[in-house]
């Protein structure tokens, strides 16, 4: 992708009201004031762990483009470094509450290793065996705020750690303000890939969807797992009552959007094959 062709791409991503606003001016000042007043209420070691990694100057994000050469027309994936901003010590903070609920989901893939050890334990499929992948189309930016905090409310069962991390992530999710050359914006759907707390609350949300919907779905696959956007399945139940769950999945959740590759022998999952 070269310098003009990334320009056209990032401005047209940045042109989608649904996700992002352009601002007149860096509220990140007011920001600030608003960190100073969450941070007071909370218990000293938290507020110490999320202040010790918070710019006492912060600074909006950097908006930028990963171009996804695997995609037809080659769109960038959007990635908004959190590196110096207002929101980067709530953001970890907030990693390191959720990672617990999120390795904990029956589907997680922590990676290549975790994937093979799950799978090697399955022989003598029935010859009717299907294997399929689903990837969602741009979940980072499609986690509507109240349906990704409510994931962590439906997940956390002590009241007063779940109503602590609604309160974060909150703060986190609201106060995305980037910039993208002399421009200003803020995300005002979805989370930003880039800040830390990111693929734990995406993982939240998936795991909470993908229970909710499988609980509800009288066929169930054989094997299902997931590492964040990227789901594999093994599926005995025949082509049509796959189509069928690819459907009704998809139109589980109005912003989720799934894809799906399919073989009796063979499928390309995440980077594992």
């Amino acid at each position: 992708m070269n310098k003009t062709d990334y320009i056209q791409e990032a401005h047209r991503q940045l042109s989608n009201t649904a996700f992002y606003t352009k601002l007149d001016s860096d509220p990140t000042q007011e920001y600030k004031k608003e960190l100073n007043k969450i941070v007071k209420e909370l218990p000293p070691h938290i507020q110490e762990q999320i202040l010790t990694n918070t710019p006492t100057e912060p600074r909006p994000g950097t908006f930028y483009l990963l171009p996804k050469i695997h995609k037809p027309g080659n769109p960038g994936r959007p990635i908004i470094s959190g590196i110096g901003t207002i929101t980067v010590g709530v953001s970890g903070y907030m990693d390191s509450v959720l990672k617990p609920y999120a390795i904990s989901a029956p589907s997680y893939v922590r990676d290549t290793t975790d994937f093979l050890r799950k799978i090697q334990s399955l022989n003598n499929l029935p010859n009717n065996t299907i294997l399929a992948t689903m990837d969602v189309e741009s979940l980072y930016t499609n986690i509507p705020h109240n349906d990704g905090l409510q994931a962590i409310r439906n997940t956390i069962s002590d009241k007063t750690t779940a109503d602590l991390a609604t309160k974060l992530c909150q703060f986190v999710l609201t106060h995305n303000n980037f910039k993208f050359g002399d421009d200003l914006f803020l995300q005002i759907s979805g989370t930003a890939m880039g800040t830390r707390m990111a693929p734990q609350y995406a993982n939240i949300f998936m795991a909470d969807l993908e229970q909710r919907f499988l609980n509800s779905y009288p066929l169930k696959p054989l094997l299902y797992l997931r590492y964040i956007d990227d789901i594999f399945i093994i599926w005995t139940h025949g082509q049509q009552t796959l189509d069928t769950f690819h459907q009704k999945f998809n139109d589980f959740h109005p912003t989720i959007n799934l894809t799906m590759n399919q073989s009796m022998q063979e499928i390309h999952f995440w980077t594992l094959l």
